[in-house]
């Protein structure tokens, strides 16, 4: 299911916003920038708890965060922009940092829209890019991104350990960092 222009466009808005952040400097030395994610990917299924629902709307926040973090800290890696990034998935976004879940349920290959090339001598004509929702997830990790999950969020709805990403954080320390470092963030 791909997602309309206009969900698009507002992954597209909200990625020239970032970079407005990052290249007039608003950010300080060594600031991080955070991505919060806390929507429940799954509506509450009145025909039993075996059957989960798409929430689309959660579907396309998270296709969103994850683009944008995902686009965010390949800037970073590639000397483009001077801060790292960190997602932090809370509340029912713990669901975003659950390979297993997302696998049983397909949403590892959902479709979600990461921007245009803008180095293509063609641009703005080119077409939208698009990546799976696990891939996202994987390479902004595989680049050094930080994915920090709420303990209390994750242990709190029975996950195992062994079902999130490989390098995603399950620390409480690492959450004292993230709010108590100087940074931006935004909030899904």
């Amino acid at each position: 299911m791909k997602f309309l222009e206009s969900s698009v466009c507002s992954a597209i808005t909200a990625t020239l916003l970032l970079v407005a952040l990052f290249s007039n400097s608003v950010f300080a030395e060594g600031e991080l920038l955070v991505v919060s994610y806390k929507q429940d990917l799954f509506a509450t299924n009145p025909h039993g708890k075996n059957l989960p629902i798409v929430d689309e709307a959660a579907l396309e926040a998270a296709c969103v965060a994850m683009a944008l973090a995902h686009n965010m800290q390949a800037a970073y890696k590639a000397g483009q922009a001077p801060h790292p990034v960190a997602v932090f998935p809370s509340l029912g976004g713990v669901k975003l940092a659950n390979e297993r879940l997302l696998i049983e349920t397909g949403l590892d290959q959902e479709e979600c829209p990461i921007g245009k090339d803008m180095a293509d001598p063609d641009y703005p004509e080119v077409p939208l890019m698009y990546k799976a929702l696990g891939e996202l997830v994987r390479d902004f990790i595989g680049n050094d991104g930080q994915l920090v999950i709420c303990p209390l969020c994750w242990n709190n709805r029975g996950y195992d350990n062994d079902d999130m990403f490989d390098g995603a954080i399950l620390d409480q320390a690492a959450i004292g960092g993230l709010f108590f470092s100087p940074g931006k963030s935004i909030d899904f």
